[in-house]
């Protein structure tokens, strides 16, 4: 059933680009009948491991994207799916390497920000950033490499 429900998802934000991408993952589970079982067995301890975030902010995760994530990666083929492997060093290791890529291209890196919004403007994208959090606090949404 998630496999259909996903698909037919995923294909009206093709056809129909003026969506609104607004949707969480709650409301999809919500709209679609989907079991607290199937939350609490599989979609969030799967999504908190993916994204790193904690079980009560799954649920406000983009049902677009995580939709669209798991959809790529073959995530709804829970019994055959794809071979994972892991980074040796851990994922420092390509932190450190597209930190290194970005500086060398003159892009500026600030941590220890928010980001509020994220816009496409031709080749480049724009950060709108929230105050500098201080040194030891932690936005409930924020997802960031610690340096």
């Amino acid at each position: 059933m998630l496999a259909s429900s996903k698909v037919m998802y995923l294909e009206e934000f093709q056809r129909n680009q003026d969506i609104s991408h607004d949707d969480t993952l709650w409301d999809f589970i919500k709209s679609h009948g989907y079991s607290e079982l199937f939350q609490k067995a599989y979609l969030v301890p799967i999504c908190s491991s993916l994204w790193s975030c904690p079980t009560h902010v799954v649920m406000r995760l983009s049902a677009f994207s995580a939709l669209s994530y798991f959809n790529n990666h073959h995530l709804f083929q829970m019994f055959s799916g794809p071979q994972w492997y892991i980074v040796r060093g851990g994922s420092q290791t390509y932190i450190k390497k597209i930190k290194e890529d970005m500086l060398s291209s003159g892009c500026q890196i600030r941590t220890g920000y928010a980001i509020k919004y994220v816009s496409k403007r031709d080749d480049d994208c724009c950060f709108e950033m929230e105050e500098k959090i201080k040194e030891g606090q932690r936005g409930v949404d924020e997802m960031r490499s610690e340096d």
